[in-house]
Formats: C-alpha cells, structure tokens, sequence
C-alpha cells in the first residue's frame, strides 16, 4: 500500500444500503472524493485540486438528484426531510470548499472531513429509505 492509499476513503461491504443502484452511486462518489484527496496527498496545483473538488461536487449533486427522483417515485414519507438533508449537505461541502481555496490542506485532514459528511449520510440517512423502496419495486435492484 503506498503512502498515498493510507488516507483513501475505502468502500466497505458495510457502507451498503442494499439498494445496488445508490449503493453503485455512492462508490462513485467516494472515488471523486478520493480523487480530492490523491490531489492533495500528491501536492497538485490550487487548479488541480479545486477542479476534483467541483467534480466530487457535481457528482454528489447528480446522485442526490437520482436519489430524490426515485423517494419521489416512491413516495418516501420523509422526502422532504431527505431533501433537505441533501441541501444541508451540499451547502457543507461548498463551505468546505469556499474555506479551503488557498489554503495548505493535508490529506488525512480532508480524507477525515469527507468521510464524515458523506458516509455519515450513507449510513445514517439514507439507509433509512430501502424499506420503502423494496416494498415499493418489490427488489432492491433497478433495471
């Protein structure tokens, strides 16, 4: 394993929510977030770094818009709870960003930071929808 592995955000079998589509989404995520902190660790321009920020950026906006397409079809009854949890999100992860432009950042501290706000969300949040999801589609699959 080299150095710039130890403070990658690894998925693990215990990350999944049991829904492969979001499941298959949210390790996507965490290999831009991962790209953030490959950039950091490997010391890359201000621009290098700030473009793998917009990117983890855009692709957790894209996902949360799946995301809240699919409770919406499936009338998830906090919804609207979970939407807001994702604006919160996002509005975290662009305070992040805007505090970190120009700014010496270390690898583990971003790898931490990110872990946080992403797999907390996983976990926390969104594991909470599969019942209804299942009950809904009848499997935890999308075709």
């Amino acid at each position: 394993m080299g150095t710039e592995d130890t403070h990658n955000l690894e998925w693990l079998e215990e990350y999944s929510i049991g829904y492969e589509r979001f499941d298959s989404e949210h390790r996507e995520i965490l290999k831009f977030a991962n790209r953030v902190v490959v950039a950091i660790h490997g010391k890359q321009s201000q621009d290098i770094v700030a473009r793998a920020f917009l990117d983890l950026q855009d692709q957790l906006e894209q996902h949360f818009l799946s995301e809240e397409a699919r409770l919406a079809e499936a009338g998830y009854g906090y919804f609207i709870e979970h939407r807001a949890a994702h604006k919160a999100e996002l509005e975290k992860l662009r305070t992040f960003i805007a505090d970190s432009k120009n700014k010496s950042l270390e690898a583990a501290q971003v790898s931490a930071i990110l872990k946080d706000l992403l797999l907390k969300h996983i976990q926390h949040d969104d594991s909470r929808y599969v019942s209804t999801l299942k009950a809904r589609s009848g499997t935890l699959t999308d075709n």
